[in-house]
């Protein structure tokens, strides 16, 4: 069954990297890229939104907030590096996935648009050992923290020390035996919930609570 072609819009960047970027996706197989100005095409004509940043800052984070609203979270962020606070704007921003520019023209880059374009997040790996270990050092000497509701349940605590662990939904749901669709399900109900942004800010919220 042939896959689904995936509109793509490339926002920001430098005009080398961008145009780089563009030829690397064109040869892609169901990658359509739609070139307009600078800025991107209009959103909603748009499948999934790539944000090419240099530098995060309190400016391009809020475009790329409104760009998360526009796109109602899909939305791939391309970009070489975070320390803390970017990551925190970053999370603040409610971004979908994140693809190291080192990763930009590899299979990784087509691998995270589709699974964004499916409703998913992806975050890679060693970001989220570091954030494993930010709030690890957040939570030294902290009580545990309310948060809405009643806590998570067992099921939601499993889920969510696989996420930490950077598996894709379908091995979590190997690992569990449970169906995809109940691990998605799961991990919605529990961002809606909890008020969560997407899995990293999940992850950090489990940490800090004292879950994880």
């Amino acid at each position: 069954m042939p896959l689904h072609e995936i509109a793509v819009a490339v926002h920001d960047g430098d005009p080398l990297s961008r145009a780089g970027l563009i030829a690397y996706l064109q040869r892609q197989q169901a990658v359509t890229v739609l070139n307009g100005t600078q800025g991107g095409e209009n959103p909603a004509v748009a499948d999934v939104a790539i944000m090419l940043l240099d530098q995060v800052d309190t400016e391009s984070a809020r475009r790329l907030h409104n760009l998360v609203n526009d796109m109602k979270k899909k939305v791939v962020l391309v970009t070489g590096e975070l320390d803390e606070s970017q990551l925190e704007l970053v999370l603040n921003a409610g971004l979908h996935s994140i693809v190291w520019r080192h990763q930009a023209a590899t299979d990784r880059l087509v691998k995270v648009l589709r699974t964004t374009y499916q409703g998913e997040s992806e975050v890679p790996s060693d970001l989220l050992a570091r954030l494993l270990a930010q709030m690890g050092r957040m939570r030294r000497g902290e009580r545990k923290e309310a948060g809405p509701g009643d806590g998570l349940t067992e099921r939601e605590s499993r889920v969510l020390q696989f996420v930490a662990k950077g598996l894709a939904t379908k091995e979590i749901a190997a690992q569990l035996c449970f169906s995809e669709r109940t691990v998605k399900g799961i991990l919605h109900d529990l961002m809606v919930r909890m008020q969560l942004k997407n899995r990293a800010h999940a992850v950090a919220f489990a940490i800090r609570a004292g879950y994880i």
